[in-house]
């Protein structure tokens, strides 16, 4: 069993399209608008661990 905050467990769990969104600049009201998200924080994460292996040296094994 993963750990909660293993970083891929999350990113598995997230709806589809927030990261998407979050990497266009839509507006985080409108993405928890359309996702159902309550707090914030909770889309901010996902985007953040989305975001997290962009741009690193081993990026296209992901």
């Amino acid at each position: 069993m993963h750990a909660v905050n293993d970083p891929f467990m999350l990113l598995a769990n997230a709806p589809p399209g927030i990261a998407t969104a979050g990497e266009r600049r839509a507006d985080l009201d409108r993405i928890m608008d359309q996702s159902g998200h309550r707090d914030p924080r909770t889309v901010v994460g996902y985007i953040r661990r989305a975001n997290a292996f962009k741009g690193q040296s081993g990026s296209g094994f992901l």
